[in-house]
């Protein structure tokens, strides 16, 4: 027997959808200055007394930014990707929409302040750079748990003679259905779907799949 992703989608939207078993992902975050480093600095910068300061902690909270969103991608699969097909920040922002893991308030709020991130020479004011690290404050908290604890696996309980789960690995998606023959046969057969980021189908199941445990955590 073979399946489909309409298969997978169909699963996960069905009313006795449940997942009965876990497994969670503890990221190390592969670099020596973390997120919460590059804020704190700029928080430091912010009340300095140096003439630049406002340069530098807008400087240090981009870099924030865009480190927990490198690591947020290569959680959900997609930094490879974003690395082959070079992708600019807007880019890498609307993967994280599209996966279902930014609240429509803070990607909001990231675009607003979308400027900052592209104008290098601009001289930003006080309240330009307050409203920023408030952004990316906001932006670390309510993504942290994704890298601290991510629900990468899950096994599903039987549905109509069959069962799914779903990993996500560093590189793609894999469902492994597993599904009875017959009502007498003791043993299962299993059928196999990797589901490469390449695809728009990735994305559909990476945001159903959020959509669908997000209660777990």
């Amino acid at each position: 027997m073979k399946y489909t992703i309409e298969d997978i989608i169909d699963y996960l939207n069905h009313p006795d959808f449940q997942v009965e078993g876990t497994g969670f992902l503890e990221y190390e975050i592969p670099f020596e200055i973390k997120p919460k480093d590059f804020l704190d600095y700029a928080e430091q910068d912010l009340n300095s007394n140096l003439p630049h300061r406002f340069v530098n902690a807008l400087s240090n909270a981009k870099r924030a930014l865009e480190c927990q969103v490198v690591c947020l991608l290569d959680v959900f699969g997609l930094q490879k990707l974003a690395g082959k097909k070079r992708w600019w920040f807007p880019s890498k922002i609307d993967a994280l929409k599209k996966v279902g893991i930014l609240a429509p308030r803070i990607l909001t709020k990231i675009n607003n302040t979308r400027n900052l991130l592209e104008h290098e020479f601009a001289n930003p004011n006080s309240e330009q750079v307050n409203d920023f690290i408030d952004v990316v404050a906001l932006f670390l908290e309510s993504t942290k748990i994704y890298l601290e604890n991510y629900l990468n696996f899950i096994e599903t309980a039987w549905i109509n003679d069959k069962t799914m789960n779903i990993e996500i690995t560093s590189d793609k998606i894999i469902v492994d259905f597993y599904y009875s023959e017959n009502e007498t046969d003791e043993g299962c057969s299993s059928y196999q779907i990797s589901i490469s980021p390449e695809t728009d189908d990735f994305y559909k199941i990476m945001e159903l799949y959020h959509r669908k445990t997000e209660k777990i955590y």
